[in-house]
């Protein structure tokens, strides 16, 4: 399949290797990109199956696109990924509109008498409702989103960028701009602050930005003092500054002072080896990670971080989790919840987990009875009273 005009064709070559890394190279006009065991596997699963085949057109914002495997062995892939651009709005009308002649062309409105409203009935409880979803973002993996209370914001991805945002209260999608904002793709975790979300570290970079969304513009963080990135990192928000910490190659992580502008990096002693693809929680006082793989072994210790004294300290190993990586955790309020995630094998996904008590310092294992089914890389969420996977 040839491009033809107005279709831009990029060929990108993706290799399994033991570490995911955010460099990428250009030979030959053939882009190479390294990702880890898991996220081959996971884009394998995405694309299409056999050499030739033709996979799904999705529709962007700002582009069409469809992806053709090329070549596929046990740890690569080549694919050509065709692109066509729309038009903007200004440069169809600027050609059509030539010649138009206004007078001939006759209305197609008219005046109608609406029909009275019905007696409507609420939606019954348990049912799903698709109505409104035009225009929603780009299908895509390894994006985040954050609430702000009104909006789902969604932002990032590792096939372009899902910049969107999402109206429960009149079921619509709107764009998000994307003026002055901060690289976007794979690992580009974002925090909430109240009034805007902060992105940091969007595939490898040290940069980031924050997102007003009431005048939907960006503006960028310093990066004098800010800690490196490799991807794998977490951020948390402690109500007055932005944590920073993870990946494989460093302990250390950075504090961000939205009011400043500002950052510090935290303290090393004491803190738990380094490590991506872990989970982070706020406890109200500490900031708890766990879990995670450090480029050769899936975890399962972990330590709390108190952002007040700079200092790091150990969690308990005797009754936690089995080691692993891609899991989720949330905060109850006094405890901290793991379960599922990926030890390394594929075909048996974790469904297990436990819940962790800070104030003793001890582990407690989660009921297998009606647990779902093993899974990695999904969601979780508290909504007060119970977790929803």
């Amino acid at each position: 399949m040839a491009p033809g005009r107005g279709i831009d064709l990029r060929v990108v070559e993706i290799i399994r290797a033991d570490e995911q890394s955010s460099k990428s190279d250009l030979e030959n006009g053939v882009l190479s990109l390294r990702v880890g065991r898991v996220e081959f596997e996971r884009i394998r699963s995405s694309v299409p199956q056999r050499a030739g085949e033709v996979g799904r057109l999705l529709e962007s914002p700002e582009s069409f696109d469809t992806q053709v495997l090329l070549e596929a062995s046990e740890d690569s892939l080549r694919l050509a990924t065709y692109t066509v651009k729309k038009a903007r709005w200004e440069d169809w009308w600027n050609g059509a509109s030539q010649g138009l002649d206004e007078i001939a062309v006759e209305p197609v409105a008219q005046m109608v008498e609406l029909p009275a409203p019905s007696d409507g009935t609420c939606i019954e409880d348990d049912t799903w409702v698709n109505n409104g979803l035009e225009d929603p973002p780009i299908q895509n993996t390894g994006h985040t989103v954050v609430w702000t209370g009104d909006e789902m914001l969604v932002w990032g991805g590792g096939y372009g960028n899902s910049a969107a945002r999402y109206d429960p209260l009149t079921d619509t999608w709107s764009h998000l701009s994307l003026k002055n904002a901060p690289p976007a793709g794979w690992s580009a975790p974002a925090v909430w602050t109240g009034s805007e979300m902060i992105v940091w570290g969007g595939s490898g970079s040290s940069q980031g930005g924050r997102y007003d969304p009431r005048s939907d513009t960006w503006r960028p963080l310093s990066t004098a003092g800010a800690p490196s990135s490799a991807g794998g990192h977490r951020l948390v928000w402690t109500g007055t500054t932005m944590i920073v910490w993870g990946a494989y190659q460093t302990t250390t992580g950075g504090r961000y002072d939205p009011a400043t502008d500002t950052w510090s990096l935290t303290s090393t002693l004491g803190a738990p080896d380094a490590r991506s693809d872990f989970s982070a929680v706020w406890s109200g006082t500490e900031m708890i990670v766990w879990g995670g793989y450090d480029g050769g072994n899936y975890l399962s210790s972990g330590a709390r971080y108190d952002p007040v004294t700079d200092t790091w300290r150990s969690v308990s190993a005797l009754g936690a989790p089995s080691p692993r990586a891609f899991h989720t955790a949330v905060w109850t309020d006094n405890l901290l919840v793991v379960w599922g995630g990926y030890d390394g094998n594929s075909a048996a996904p974790l469904a297990t987990g436990a819940k962790y008590d800070p104030q003793t310092d001890t582990w407690t294992p989660i009921s297998n009875a009606n647990a779902p089914s093993g899974r990695y890389l999904h969601a979780a969420t508290w909504t007060g009273l119970e977790m929803l996977i």
